[in-house]
This record gives C-alpha cells, structure tokens and sequence, in this order.
C-alpha cells in the first residue's frame, strides 16, 4: 500500500478528471468487491468502468470470469455457469449503448478517428495511393507525410506548417466510404498498416529512444468556474517537482510495468486454482493495455493507467487472497 500511494505513476494521474483514471478507479474497486466475494457490487462496477470507456471491455472480461464464479451455486453446472457468463458478456457489449441513450449523449465516432489515423499510418508510407482516395479532395500525400505522427491522431486535425489539417467533420459523414477504404488498405497494404500499428504502440509504452509523450496533465485547464492549482504551496512544489524529475524514467515507461505485470500473470497462474482473482486482474490489466496494438490513436500515458493500477492491485492479491470455500473442499471456483 505504502509502494502504491508513493509511486509518482500512481498519484500523478489519480488527481487528474479523466476518464482512464475513472475506469481504473471502477475496475479496482470490482477486484475488491471480487476479493470480499460481493460479486453483484463488482458487476455494477464493471459495467460502469466499460461504460467509461469502450475498450475497457478487455478489461472487464476476464474480471467477468470470477464474477461469475462467485454469483453461481456451488452445485450449478458448467452448462448454467456459461449461461450466466453469456448474459454478463452481453450486459457489458451493451452498457455503453444503454447510457449514451438514458444520457442522450451525442455519439462522437471515436472509430473514425482510429480509422483515419490507420488510413493515414499507411498513406505517409505510400503517397501515392492517396490520389485514389476519399481524402484526395481534403489532402495530398505530401500533406499527410508531414501531418502523420504515431505519436498521436491530433496533428492530422491540428495542421503543422506547409499542410492543411483534415476536416473530420467532412469525413464522418461518409461513414461507410472511410470505413470500405479502411478495410481495403488493411487488406492490400497489410506490412504498411502493421508497421503503423507496431509504432504508435512503441510510443505508447515508451519503447523508444525519445522523451515520454504526455506522462501526466499539468496544471488545470481554463475552465468557467476559475479553478486553478495553489502552486504556491509546499507541498505542491514538493510533489511536482518530484513527478517532473522522473516524468522520463522507467516509472512512466509502459514496458516496464507491462513486463512486471507479465511477470505477475505467470507467477498467479502457477496458483491460479487457489488464486483465481490476481490471474484474472493481471489479464484485466494486460489486455487492456495490448488492446492499444490494435485501435490505439495516441501514445498518453493515461491510456494505460489502469494497466500500471492492476500491477499492484495483482500483486496485493498474490499476497493477500485466500482460496474460497469451494477451492479448499478440492472445486475450483474456476469451475469444475
């Protein structure tokens, strides 16, 4: 606990209002609810950290797993386990969709950000095939080679000097023809679109020779009801200080964390019938993170919080649970 609290990659971001830190905060508390068998308070909890975010789904699945476990009766099959596995699986797909409609919140199509952005991956490869492409009539080739970075999606809508931004807005009303070209340079220009991929995930960890990209928010932004941060205080410029010196240390470096908690999946998974819940929440933590290789549009590092939050949260269970009752009676609570 006293490691957790400590460590600047924890409390640097837990002050931030960001919805990773929010995710995080909701997936550590279903592990919980999970080690102190209240399976219904971990479920509410899972559906609200998907909700947060759409790929925290990764993220709850294996957590779904225990969850299930400790919902079931002992003397249920595996035929009803998986049914009610089934009916939690489909309550998470759908959590999203359900609270953008109570909210009525308006749809922002972050899907056509990733696929712009692989789009774009490819193109500043290949200029060439940008003449045959809906972008053509809002780029060119030269354009997108000096907009692209795989450190993040916002400079293809910010412009950098000597290239016109992308108008998204234009884009995202032809869903269907960004998403058809999508799949086609994906399947015809597979090498361009891995080597894309591969990068802006080499950023996003930190496995690279250059500086962290955005480990942590600085400061507070402008907003109407003129908050600001009291710099002035000792203990503020004590801590910022401290974050500021080691923002480029494998503290902020997502490999890092990502092979300890590598390391933690293998040791749990050698008790795992005695400690299903540290398995579990080290594959909560793992898939979340390498979901980033597939759909990832930058390299902050609040992307990965909850992976760094489920390193601890793993390692306090390796140390702390105890097998349930089935376990100790020769069931695993895995299932039979």
């Amino acid at each position: 606990m006293a490691a957790f609290l400590f460590i600047p990659t924890a409390w640097a971001l837990a002050v931030t209002l960001w919805k990773d830190v929010m995710t995080a905060a909701v997936l550590l508390g279903a592990v919980a609810a999970l080690k102190y068998r209240r399976p219904g308070i971990a479920l509410v909890l899972l559906l609200a950290g998907v909700a947060f975010r759409h790929n925290a789904l990764i993220a709850a699945i294996p957590l779904a797993i225990p969850t299930t476990a400790q919902l079931s009766a002992r003397a249920w099959g595996w035929f009803r386990k998986a049914q009610v596995l089934a009916a939690i699986m489909l309550a998470l797909l759908l959590s999203p969709s359900v609270v953008s409609r109570v909210l009525d919140s308006t749809p922002a199509w972050a899907a056509g950000q990733l696929f712009l952005y692989d789009l774009a991956g490819i193109y500043a490869a290949h200029p060439n095939l940008v003449s045959q492409s809906m972008l053509s009539g809002e780029t060119t080739g030269a354009e997108i080679a000096r907009l692209y970075s795989p450190l993040h999606v916002w400079p293809l809508f910010g412009g950098v000097e000597g290239a016109r931004p992308i108008a998204f807005s234009s884009i995202a009303s032809r869903r269907d023809e960004l998403l058809a070209e999508w799949a086609r340079m994906i399947r015809t220009q597979p090498e361009a679109w891995m080597r894309h991929r591969l990068a802006s995930f080499a950023s996003l960890v930190g496995a690279t020779p250059g500086p962290i990209y955005y480990p942590f928010h600085r400061g507070i932004d402008p907003n109407p009801f003129q908050l600001r941060v009291p710099s002035e205080g000792r203990m503020y410029k004590t801590l910022h200080r401290i974050k500021v010196r080691v923002a480029d240390s494998l503290l902020f470096r997502g490999w890092a964390w990502l092979l300890l908690l590598g390391a933690l999946a293998l040791v749990a998974l050698r008790s795992v019938r005695q400690k299903p819940i540290a398995f579990c929440t080290a594959l909560s933590g793992l898939g979340y993170a390498f979901s980033y290789l597939l759909i990832g549009i930058g390299s902050d590092f609040r992307f990965i919080y909850w992976s760094v939050i489920a390193t601890f949260a793993t390692l306090a269970l390796l140390i702390t649970e105890s097998p349930a009752p089935e376990t100790a009676s020769g069931v695993s609570p895995m299932g039979r």
